[in-house]
């Protein structure tokens, strides 16, 4: 390849890569929460090769992911979805990876817009009911792309050597992101592909892969940040004793290797570097993501990572299991090129083992073919690493088609040893316990939960998902502790995707009677007073507050009349640990808020104990259970 470059401009030969390139690039953004995500008009989430915003027209800066805003940190290079499937006799894979082109560095695209320029990209906010973005709007900031696989200019299977095929397959790309702050660490993705063809695609696969290149935008050290990514897959079962809530979907996560301490503490500011003499911020977080839709019975799970050539050894490297073996015929277990490595890897069902795991799998361990122990060392210190998440399979007929839906989604104060890093390559396992997914799977269970609300049967076949009987609270009598209160807490939906955040209760009915010289209101609040809320699966509601006005504009409203509901936060004393291993003392509300009835069954002598005030009860005067050690 031959690359002439004049005052910005690149010169294309009859083989340059930029033949492959037709169509101007831009990009949106994600912004309105804790994630400043692009999304440009080639389908990659976070890429940083455009410099043009696609909505307006005008320069923008270039492209990227950050987290959290402001800190200019960024966990990977860029995310896509793939769509791989059996075409004839033929297996094809729609990406924008290069990977079934072979232009790795340079990331050929294979699915450009089939618009004009700045055409296939759009938004939509349910923000103002008024506006014309309100129209199908999921959440406060919907950015869409449309992309296909017609691309004019001719691409080469790096294997076969024979030009590439298509599926001939559109993808929607959806993207929601809500300011909620149950909701500000992760975006949903929808993706809807369609069979435009007049042939079936047979035993289709649908997947997601992870770029890596962890690093601060601003850092002086961001080349070599590109060789200390580290990634593994948690996927938890939802069906947990002791009513413990986590997300029951596969998340694949990606972080840098050690946090990037300063000195010998982790810098959530920026701060003074007197090694480096300059500013640093650690980048101590994690990114994950996770398929959404791989919850449905039937279907095979992938996960598969590798690291490049450039940060392994002169071939690259990633996990492959004996008795799954495929030769990539490329010489190495890196990078899948080419549309029948990819494909395969995309369906082969492997759970690759934790990247800082690799120095424990010798080139003789039965289960996995490893690498040598120099490069399986240097890959668990940290390595430029992609990794993709795919199931499957299924068949689509000609004008049929299938969505997936996907979430990207962050974790703060995932380091929390600034030393972690001397554990590797040796110690992997000790490393592991002391990473931090606390945060990063309660964010992960919330996007599920708005995905697929919990207890909502919202197809009405009387279904609403899996559910625990949790015991919330308990009392102590005669010795022994006796169950007090228990709710059923459902953890999973009915299946079916909602796409909807936590709401206000249902409206009460209302009647208006006008009298002389004024209005008498009635209401029914059955509903408003006793639904549960989706989320909390218990119910939520406050209270009311009357207003009136001279017309409907929110200015022109004055409260009247108010009615709130007396209830009561519990709040638990809970020691935790901090960063220096020293114990805090915190107090965590735990419950959903008690009614004064509520409280005095549990801590009265009686439910009918009208001596028990639970106002007495302060931080400097707190409640201990008698006999309680």
């Amino acid at each position: 390849m031959r690359r002439f470059i004049l005052t910005g401009l690149i010169l294309c030969t009859t083989n340059a890569w930029c033949q492959l390139w037709p169509y101007p690039t831009c990009h949106a953004w994600h912004d309105i929460n804790n994630i400043r995500l692009s999304v440009d008009n080639y389908g990659n989430y976070g890429s940083n090769y455009t410099f043009t915003d696609c909505l307006d027209g005008l320069r923008s800066e270039p492209s990227l992911s950050e987290y959290p805003i402001g800190s200019h940190n960024s966990y990977f290079l860029s995310i896509l979805p793939l769509v791989g499937a059996i075409k004839g006799q033929d297996p094809i894979v729609v990406s924008n990876t290069g990977l079934s082109s072979g232009w790795i560095d340079l990331s050929a695209n294979l699915i450009p817009p089939n618009l004009i320029p700045h055409g296939t990209v759009s938004r939509r906010s349910t923000i103002d009911p008024n506006s014309p973005l309100f129209i199908g709007a999921v959440s406060p900031q919907d950015i869409i792309v449309e992309v296909d696989d017609s691309i004019k200019a001719e691409t080469f299977d790096p294997l076969s050597h024979r030009k590439n095929k298509r599926l001939n397959a559109s993808l929607t790309m959806e993207s929601f992101a809500w300011s909620y702050e149950y909701t500000e660490d992760f975006i949903l993705v929808r993706i809807t592909v369609a069979n435009k063809g007049n042939l079936s695609w047979k035993e289709a696969y649908l997947g997601v892969l992870m770029e890596g290149g962890v690093k601060g935008r601003d850092c002086d050290t961001c080349q070599l940040a590109n060789f200390e990514d580290m990634t593994g897959l948690i996927w938890y079962n939802a069906a947990l004793p002791n009513c413990e809530l986590l997300p029951d979907y596969p998340l694949m996560w990606m972080a840098h290797n050690s946090g990037t301490p300063v000195g010998d503490s982790f810098c959530d500011n920026w701060c003074y570097d007197p090694v480096s003499g300059a500013r640093n911020i650690s980048n101590r977080s994690v990114v994950a993501v996770g398929m959404l839709s791989s919850q449905n019975s039937g279907m095979t799970v992938s996960y598969n990572w590798w690291a490049r050539k450039d940060s392994a050894d002169s071939k690259g490297y990633g996990p492959m299991r004996r008795d799954n073996y495929w030769d990539f015929q490329t010489g190495s277990l890196g990078q899948p090129l080419g549309n029948a490595n990819l494909y395969w890897t995309m369906a082969n069902g492997d759970l690759d083992y934790d990247q800082a795991y690799s120095s424990l799998i010798s080139d003789d361990q039965t289960v996995w073919v490893g690498a040598n122990s120099e490069v399986a060392a240097r890959i668990s210190d940290g390595a430029y690493v992609d990794q993709m998440l795919s199931a499957g399979s299924f068949t689509v007929d000609p004008g049929g088609q299938i969505e997936y839906s996907f979430v990207i989604v962050f974790g703060e104060r995932f380091h929390t040893n600034p030393n972690n890093l001397l554990n590797l390559p040796f110690n992997p396992t000790v490393y592991r316990n002391n990473l931090d997914f606390s945060d990063l799977t309660k964010n992960a269970l919330w996007a599920q939960w708005v995905y697929d609300n919990p207890g909502v049967d919202t197809d009405g076949d009387g279904y609403r998902g899996e559910f625990h009987v949790c015991v919330t609270d308990s009392v102590l009598i005669g010795g022994n502790w006796t169950v007090a209160k228990a709710e059923t807490t459902y953890y999973r939906g009915d299946g079916v995707p909602d796409w909807k955040g936590a709401s206000a209760p249902p409206a009460p009915k209302v009647w208006v009677e006008p009298l002389l010289n004024g209005v008498r209101i009635r209401w029914n609040g059955a509903r408003s007073e006793t639904e549960k809320d989706a989320f909390l699966q218990a119910v939520d509601f406050e209270g009311y507050h009357v207003y009136f006005g001279r017309d409907n504009r929110e200015a022109s409203m004055q409260l009247i009349a108010q009615y709130d509901r007396q209830n009561y936060d519990k709040h638990t004393f809970i020691p935790i640990p901090n960063d220096s291993g020293l114990w805090e003392t915190s107090w965590e509300v735990q419950n959903i808020p008690f009614t004064l009835e509520e409280l005095r069954c549990l801590y009265g002598n009686s439910c009918y104990d009208s001596s028990f005030d639970p106002e007495t009860f302060t931080i400097t005067n707190t409640y201990r259970f008698p006999n309680f050690p």
